[in-house]
């Protein structure tokens, strides 16, 4: 078979287009600010890794248990 005879039927979308519409509308599309985010995950567990680097640039990472008080960290 030549490629001018050829036919592109191997995953070759067409005139569909590449992603598909939402099902139904989005609601709300405002995201949470990175602060809401932050006070999100920190709410949802009690544990955490505390990361730096040394002098020379090695990581460096210690395990952490906290709590919250009136949502602020106590270690």
């Amino acid at each position: 078979m030549t490629s001018a005879g050829a036919t592109r039927d191997h995953g070759d979308p067409g005139d569909a287009p590449s992603v598909p519409p939402p099902l139904t509308e989005p609601v709300n599309t405002v995201r949470p600010s990175a602060a809401e985010e932050a006070r999100t995950i920190a709410a949802s567990t009690n544990t955490g890794t505390l990361a730096t680097l040394t002098g020379d640039g090695d990581p460096w990472a210690s395990f952490v248990t906290y709590g919250l008080l009136g949502g602020a960290p106590v270690l």
